[in-house]
């Protein structure tokens, strides 16, 4: 991490004061710039290459588990923590599906009511109308659900009554 540091930021300081202040001696600066890529960062590049691939072809829904064992039936044997390193250096997560709570049913045989208001919403006198909302709040518990549904008093603008039912 040091030698990426001074290698770059060595354009806007001195390579020797730069190994001074982060301990680090100047023979190992240059014998670390001279040396190349490891075998072992190589075939890390390789299987980020591999593993980016199939995390795409998975639409990202694919964690280091499941990555780790689609090398395996390839014949590519590695360990499933050095997936999930690189994984993790690369900022790749696999993402849950949301699932998404359907309120509405449009295709049923039950009596629909008719639409009083026809979205006249102007009031000339009291408590003559009323509306109703209902909404469903996704939690973090994924099953669960809380609808909250309010009624509204349009003469006054404001809230007549709420109430909560959680599933």
């Amino acid at each position: 991490m040091k030698l990426q540091l001074i290698q770059a930021h060595s354009e806007e300081y001195p390579i020797a004061l730069m190994c001074r202040a982060l301990e680090v001696s100047e023979s190992g600066y240059h014998a670390w710039t001279k040396r190349g890529v490891s075998k072992r960062a190589q075939e890390d590049h390789a299987l980020a290459e591999r593993r980016e691939q199939l995390f795409r072809a998975n639409r990202g829904v694919s964690g280091s588990p499941r990555i780790h064992a689609e090398l395996q039936e390839q014949g590519r044997r590695y360990d499933c923590l050095r997936i999930a390193r690189l994984m993790q250096e690369r900022g790749i997560s696999a993402q849950r599906q949301r699932r998404r709570v359907r309120t509405t049913e449009s295709n049923h045989s039950n009596p629909v009511v008719p639409n009083l208001l026809n979205r006249e919403f102007s009031v000339w006198a009291p408590k003559t109308k009323w509306v109703t909302d209902i909404t469903a709040i996704e939690t973090a518990e994924g099953d669960l659900s809380s609808f909250w549904s309010g009624r509204y008093l349009l003469s006054h603008g404001s809230r007549v009554g709420y109430g909560q039912l959680a599933r």
